[in-house]
């Protein structure tokens, strides 16, 4: 630069308003965005297919044993016969009562589905925040235990207006001594499993047990949290909590976990049984932690997420057992 020239002060423009004015766009990205692939045609569903033809011949298999068992009893005596449509009657009643609570337990199920998918999506949108508090108000408004928090949440209600804070009091308010109660039950259940499994003589009763005590945790999780499963619902939180360990890669558990929960000196002086009861009560507590994330109806924002160490240390608690503690080690004599 000339330095006979002089810097020019600094001074504001005003751009003259003008249709000949045009502005430039930056050139869009050429990263090729690769489409959706198409589902591939699975044509006819045979097993849904199988399944549903075997159902029905076997339906029509009972119905005509039954019905010919009935004519029979008739010939014989007739008091006999008149006892078989009661019997068969009572049995048409509770097969239908049994089917419509299961029917109402996947009812229950599904609408739990959909409020966890209105919370996931509420955001800062205040509409779908007061619409997600409404109705987890209705859904908890008959738990007599609720009541209080229920009408603590509506007493907030048109006290706090964003969003964010809304969904928030939400959880606290409502998921606070539900989650206090679920974080109970699976600590009962992996103390149960544990201890079961120590004593149990056979590995097909450890099997046969540690399957049953999961299902109920399952169940009684879902309860907790307003679904009240049946059978079929049941089976499908089940299938919901296997395909969540699966994801989060929860059933990766070994030596290292119960050497970190119960200390390395100790657990190496522990026998098989005792051991193998650890780690059952360990995967039941991991079992338990991803029923609550399934069958709650908010994900965890505002509050602490269980965690395994947390529910795992309930071994080491209930059974006496400690590990590397100075404070709850036996003292030393003098002379040691």
């Amino acid at each position: 630069m000339n330095k006979k020239t002089k810097n020019r002060a600094p001074a504001a423009f005003r751009l003259e308003k003008s249709g000949n004015i045009q502005f430039s766009h930056e050139p869009e990205s050429t990263t090729p965005v690769l489409a959706p692939l198409p589902r591939p045609s699975r044509g006819w569903p045979w097993g849904k297919i199988l399944f549903a033809a075997l159902g029905a011949l076997l339906s029509f298999a009972f119905s005509l044993w039954a019905y010919e068992t009935v004519l029979a009893l008739f010939v014989r005596k007739d008091w006999l016969g008149w006892t078989a449509v009661g019997l068969a009657g009572l049995v048409a009643a509770a097969f239908v009562g049994w089917w419509g609570r299961e029917l109402a337990g996947l009812f229950r199920l599904k609408r739990l589905g959909k409020v966890r998918d209105l919370a996931a999506r509420a955001g800062q949108n205040k509409t779908t925040a007061l619409r997600l508090s409404n109705q987890l108000g209705r859904l908890y408004a008959s738990r007599p235990e609720l009541i209080d928090a229920v009408t603590e949440l509506a007493r907030h209600r048109t006290e706090v207006i964003d969003a964010a804070d809304r969904i928030a009091l939400t959880e606290r308010v409502l998921m606070t001594p539900l989650d206090a109660r679920a974080r109970r039950l699976v600590a009962d259940t992996v103390k149960r499993v544990s201890l079961v499994t120590a004593v149990s003589p056979a590995a097909l009763i450890d099997l046969g047990f540690v399957a049953y005590s999961h299902l109920v945790l399952i169940r009684r999780l879902a309860e907790l949290y307003g679904g009240r499963p049946g059978i079929f619902a049941t089976m499908r939180l089940s299938r919901l909590v296997v395909t969540h360990l699966a994801i989060t890669g929860g059933m990766a558990l070994g030596d290292g976990l119960v050497q970190q929960l119960l200390g390395h000196s100790l657990a190496a002086k522990l026998s098989a049984r005792l051991g193998e009861g650890v780690f059952n009560g360990i995967l039941a507590a991991r079992v338990g932690v991803a029923a609550i994330e399934v069958c709650r109806p908010m994900p965890f924002a505002a509050l602490p997420r269980p965690t395994l160490a947390e529910l795992a240390t309930t071994l080491t608690i209930g059974a006496g057992v400690v590990g590397n503690n100075p404070q709850t080690s036996p003292p030393r004599s003098a002379k040691s």
